[in-house]
């Protein structure tokens, strides 16, 4: 047995295990281990057969004791932060190591080291009233912080209030420095019976005028129930999880917290067991598929974006509160990216939440060039003294008021599946991009209290405009849609020219929203100036409209080329047009 009395420090200069019988370390008692260089040469390693008393006052620490200066596999060097649960800051260090069971230090960043390593197996209770810590090197500098290291935990019984701490190392005080900070480090806990209270954190340092380094993570393993934390203080570079990081295969938790300024790029398949919660400022984004097995919860700004076309499942209700948001990323010239939810439960979306996916479809033309998409305007020439088309999709993209047409009608009107389509460029601007693509599956009900959008953006403005982007796509499969929220799927208006102005860009195409009472729209924009066309409104489908009972004759015996079907009303009504008899177009 192993006991440290009040003012007393130990310190170990080995990496390999320690195994005592019982430690009990008293208040103002310390235990560490030796500074490392350039090889993980020093950690604690501890084996406790029975019982470890870490009483309040008590310390075990390994501050700065990790990778020395510029060294270690996510080393940082100038102003470049030291990276391990999470990136370096400033273009520091990349992440490395494992997320259930770490054991390697902190990297170093351009003036100080990382975080040493602490490895503690008990066989009985560990009653963890003090402080482990483990945060990276940091004052207030112009060069890059240390990483975060590890605290890995393995205990038969858990108690106690302490707390646990692998953070990054600051590169500034109030203000002062220019360097970046360290990524977290990585903490992970497991026990068979956890009682405990503990406060965890492995943050990222926050910086003074550059970019902050990525949170760390912890990982709780509560007898087989595994529980993924992810939380910074700063808003720095994403905590990616890659299968180098979780291990081969899906990454399979329990339930899953994202809190304060977190943000984290999941680039393996997920699957939740129970409940996940996104809040605070967090961002997180998905590029595989993900099963939740039970609720999701967004809130405050937290946001999530989805970075593939693969379903999100969730296997209970979706709730979007405060200001949070479902988006996707960004198209381009080819589709890549949509929201694409299917929710067995209800989904409800609160006044101030959304689903975004405002230009979000296919790009603008670049100066004088087509948009992207299908219908994409067409581009006025770099040097062609003209405006950009509109872009087209639900309906026709408005012509500039120098002639260059719009886009073309394309894609479903009771089942769409496309990228709005961009707006032409013209002599010295830019096309508006198209709206993205919405697909919501809910089997129970859609409340939208809050927003849907998928609106295209505006041509820019200059001597000459460019072609407003189409909206895109809201596609609804739901027992109701209630609330007074919008439901928003518009073009972009044209662009102003002093010369020319650009055409607007059609409205996107809307269907399932079962009689939906709130505001909704599927307009053209409008024209960027005198002479230009506005583009013409979108389609909107409801399948929970009703076809009238017997049709009205409009023509009969009509023998001529063309003829124009006029029909008065509601912008948004749903029409039903009966051709019978021999008709050839």
């Amino acid at each position: 047995s192993v006991i440290l009395y009040p003012g007393a420090m130990l310190t170990l200069n080995t990496s390999a295990p320690v195994s005592v019988s019982t430690l009990t370390m008293y208040s103002g008692s310390l235990l560490n281990h030796s500074a490392n260089g350039t090889t993980r040469s020093y950690l604690i390693n501890l084996r406790v057969a029975n019982t470890f008393n870490l009483n309040a006052g008590a310390s075990i620490s390994m501050n700065g004791m990790g990778y020395a200066v510029g060294q270690g596999p996510g080393k940082g060097t100038g102003q470049q932060a030291g990276g391990y649960g999470g990136a370096g800051g400033a273009g520091g260090g990349a992440a490395y190591g494992s997320l259930w069971d770490p054991a390697d230090l902190g990297s170093g960043g351009g003036a100080f080291a990382g975080g040493g390593a602490a490895i503690i197996k008990v066989g009985g209770s560990f009653n963890l009233n003090g402080i482990i810590s483990a945060n990276g090197g940091g004052v207030c500098s112009n060069s890059g912080g240390g990483s975060g290291g590890t605290v890995n935990i393995a205990a038969n019984e858990l108690n106690g209030s302490g707390i646990v701490r692998a953070n990054g190392g600051e590169a500034l005080f109030g203000g002062c420095g220019a360097g970046g900070g360290g990524g977290g480090g990585r903490i992970a806990i497991s026990a068979a019976e956890d009682n405990s209270s503990l406060t965890l954190s492995a943050n990222s340092a926050p910086t003074y005028d550059m970019p902050a380094g990525g949170g760390g993570t912890v990982a709780v393993d509560r007898n087989g129930a595994r529980a993924l934390i992810l939380s910074n203080t700063a808003s720095g570079y994403d905590t990616v999880l890659s299968s180098a990081i979780v291990g081969a295969g899906e990454l399979r938790i329990s339930t899953f917290t994202m809190s304060g300024g977190a943000s984290a790029d999941i680039g393996v398949p997920l699957v939740v067991e129970s409940s996940m919660t996104v809040a605070g400022s967090s961002v997180l984004r998905l590029g595989n598929p993900v099963a939740i097995k039970g609720s999701l919860h967004l809130a405050d700004s937290a946001a999530l974006q989805q970075c593939s076309t693969m379903v999100l499942t969730v296997d209970g209700n979706l709730t979007l509160t405060g200001s949070s948001k479902i988006t996707h990323k960004a198209n381009t010239a080819s589709k890549q990216y949509i929201v694409n939810l299917k929710v067995t439960g209800d989904m409800d979306i609160s006044v101030g939440a959304g689903i975004d996916a405002d230009v979000l479809g296919y790009s603008g033309g670049a100066i004088g060039a087509a948009g992207s998409g299908a219908g994409g305007g067409l581009g006025a020439g770099v040097s062609d003294y003209a405006g950009g088309g509109g872009g087209g999709y639900g309906g026709l993209g408005g012509t500039a008021s120098s002639g260059t047409l719009g886009g073309i009608s394309y894609g479903l009107i009771s089942a769409p599946d496309e990228l709005g389509s961009g707006g032409g460029g013209a002599n010295g601007v830019t096309g508006g991009s198209g709206g993205g693509e919405i697909a919501l599956d809910v089997t129970g009900i859609l409340t939208v209290n809050g927003k849907i959008w998928a609106k295209g953006s505006p041509g820019s403005n200059g001597s000459y405009g460019g072609g407003g982007g189409s909206g895109g796509t809201i596609k609804i499969s739901a027992a109701s849609v209630n609330g007074s929220g919008n439901i928003m799927d518009g073009g972009g208006a044209g662009g102003f020219g002093l010369v020319a102005s650009g055409g607007g860009g059609a409205g996107g195409r809307v269907s399932g929203a079962q009689l939906f009472g709130g505001v909704k729209s599927v307009a053209g924009g409008n024209a960027g100036g005198t002479g230009a066309q506005s583009g013409q409104n979108g389609t909107w489908f409801d399948p929970a409209s009703t076809a009238p009972v017997a049709a009205l004759q409009v023509f009969s015996d009509v023998y001529t080329s063309s003829f124009t079907l006029n029909l008065a009303g509601d912008s948004l009504a749903q029409y039903w047009v009966e051709i019978s008899e021999n008709f050839n177009f």
